[in-house]
């Protein structure tokens, strides 16, 4: 009988029996992130003259200076384009850069990028929780490959720490379900939308759907983000 049976299938190389086993290599984050930082310094290397893909912003920034006091009354602010300084939040993470580098726009350069590196890690924080490690690490790869987001994220302005605080919002709200004092730390992200791009502040209404969608167990959750949003929002109103 043994002479009846089929022949085994010729061995295949592991890459080809298995072609995401990079995909879920603990290095691969990191070394895209470097990447991601070695195109955006290279980028400044090759073009020292090019200020921004949003030409708005270098006029904008034609007669700025972290020195100069913030002319707001809370922490709401207008959050359109070029209006970064009315964002106490934006202008006090700034003047922390400026004090390491001495210069404006670099000061403004190395905040955008660092947001934008915060930013790259926790979403693919979010995205492994969500869906895969593997899928996490592709969606890495599509963005520090991507022109545009290079641009945009490596931009002056807070075009970089508004999406940091929309994913940190989406993050902790995800992760609530199995923490849930993080749904206060949600709270404290979606807020910060307030003080930067306007396009941001939708996020604070996800928080809100993501619990509405399993009530019955996260309601506490919900209840928990909405006092302190809320009391956030009456101390910025306040001060």
């Amino acid at each position: 009988m043994g002479k009846n049976l089929p022949s085994p299938a010729p061995s295949q190389p592991r890459s080809a029996s298995n072609p995401v086993r990079l995909l879920r290599h603990p290095a691969a984050a990191p070394v895209l992130i470097g990447f991601f930082l070695l195109l955006t310094f290279g980028a400044d290397l090759a073009w020292p003259s090019r200020k921004s893909y949003f030409a708005t912003y270098t006029y904008a920034f034609k007669n700025f200076t972290v020195l100069h006091p913030v002319p707001t009354e809370s922490f709401i602010t207008p959050g359109g384009g070029g209006q970064e300084i009315y964002s106490p939040l934006y202008m006090g993470l700034l003047r922390i850069f400026y004090r390491m580098f001495p210069h404006r726009l670099t000061a403004m350069r190395a905040l955008s990028i660092v947001a934008a590196v915060i930013g790259l890690y926790f979403l693919l924080l979010t995205v492994r929780r969500l869906y895969s490690p593997p899928e996490g690490v592709l969606l890495l790869f599509l963005l520090v490959t991507s022109p545009i987001y290079l641009e945009s994220m490596r931009a002056f302005g807070y075009q970089s720490l508004s999406h940091l605080a929309v994913i940190l919002t989406v993050y902790f709200t995800v992760s609530s379900r199995d923490r849930s004092g993080r749904a206060a730390a949600a709270a404290v992200a979606a807020f910060s939308t307030l003080a930067l791009y306007v396009t941001a502040r939708p996020a604070a209404a996800f928080p809100v759907l993501f619990y509405l969608l399993d009530w019955k167990k996260c309601w506490k959750r919900l209840i928990l983000y909405l006092a302190v949003f809320a009391a956030l929002v009456t101390a910025a109103g306040l001060a």
